[in-house]
């Protein structure tokens, strides 16, 4: 369904409800969602957000929505399970808003279908000719009125310098004349919260210490593991974040979004793994003057700990943003920093565990 449609139907919905029996002027309907806009400030104030996950549970287990309850009509089990999980929120007051703004451009004639293109060429247009001013035209291409390129492009390059901004944890893009202080009051917070998770890293790294002992050969390719662990987690965590954008995503799509990067990650991990196999082999048989079974035993150990780190790195890589949305806290700001460093600790136990299990406890190898 295009904008124009949803503009129609809008419209057709307030007529029948009797929105437009009296003549309103343009001035009372911008007015109304100027109205819808302050409640959504006040919903946000609040901290009042749908929860549409329950409200789909609340609606699969009523008796009165599923009909079983003959003496309430099925509408008054809906309602009370909205006005519990979604009336007052955010996302309803927003969307207030949108339905009248429809309903307006519904009334008035007024077409929305005006953009054809994709936005990100159109963006990258604007930059190569460097218009002081862009005409916007609608589908007849008549002239609607006009725009400031430059305008747009600096807006383009805020959003993404914020977008940047967050994914490294800070709370706001910096500038080159910002005050030292202020630079290290949006720095030090999550710093030091990884400061924390990193001894808590580097204290398992101690636990295997009698690992690193008997076979010190596996230290020369710790960086690998824990290097592809944090790919694959940023990998997941950056089309997580771009999915998340939905705000109508329900939780079974939420359980696909997981299952699916989790299936990546083993594909990937397991590609990588038989190649690591092979190439890690022959390069310890030929290289360091180990024998082909030493050299293929470390290496095979090497291939499933990558593949077991990838695999778990991309689960933790979409399930933490995930729980940060659920929690209210901008899975932008707190899930880059955080997923680097619980990678590192997943790869590290990964590695060494298997290291300890396979080639020590197992194998005996020693060397």
């Amino acid at each position: 369904m295009n904008l124009n449609e949803l503009r129609d139907k809008a419209y057709k919905i307030a007529c029948e409800h009797g929105f437009h029996d009296t003549e309103l002027s343009n001035k009372h309907f911008l007015c109304l969602i100027i109205s819808e806009l302050m409640e959504a400030v006040e919903a946000d104030r609040r901290g009042k957000r749908a929860n549409v996950d329950w409200f789909e549970k609340k609606i699969s287990t009523s008796r009165i929505c599923q009909g079983l309850d003959l003496d309430i009509p099925k509408e008054r089990g809906y309602e009370v399970a909205y006005n519990e999980t979604i009336k007052g929120s955010i996302e309803e007051e927003l969307a207030d808003a949108v339905i009248r703004l429809l309903d307006l451009a519904g009334l008035r004639g007024i077409n929305l279908e005006l953009a054809n293109g994709d936005i990100d060429d159109c963006i990258e247009e604007l930059k190569d000719y460097s218009e002081d001013s862009v005409p916007v035209l609608d589908n007849d291409n008549k002239l609607l009125g006009v725009i400031t390129s430059q305008s747009i492009v600096e807006l383009v390059d805020d959003e993404m310098g914020e977008d940047y901004a967050r994914l490294a944890g800070l709370m706001a893009e910096e500038d080159l004349k910002e005050p030292l202080l202020d630079s290290m009051k949006k720095r030090l917070p999550w710093l030091i919260i990884l400061l924390g998770l990193g001894m808590l890293v580097s204290s398992v790294v101690g636990i295997f210490e009698q690992v690193v002992t008997t076979l010190p050969i596996i230290m020369t390719f710790q960086s690998l593991i824990l290097d592809m662990a944090g790919n694959v987690g940023t990998q997941s965590l950056a089309v997580t974040i771009r999915v998340l954008m939905d705000e109508s995503l329900t939780g079974k799509q939420k359980l696909q979004l997981v299952f699916k990067e989790m299936r990546i990650g083993f594909c990937n991990g397991l590609l990588l793994g038989v190649l690591s196999f092979a190439v890690i082999g022959l390069f310890i048989f030929l290289f360091k003057g180990k024998t082909m079974m030493f050299a293929f035993s470390v290496s095979a150990c090497i291939g499933i700990a990558l593949l077991l780190a990838m695999l778990i790195s991309s689960a933790v890589g979409t399930c933490i943003p995930l729980f940060f949305k659920k929690i209210h806290i901008d899975p932008a700001v707190a899930s880059g920093p955080l997923i680097t460093t619980v990678n590192d600790l997943v790869a590290v136990v990964t590695f060494y565990g298997l290291s300890w299990l396979f080639l020590i406890e197992m194998l005996h190898l020693a060397g």
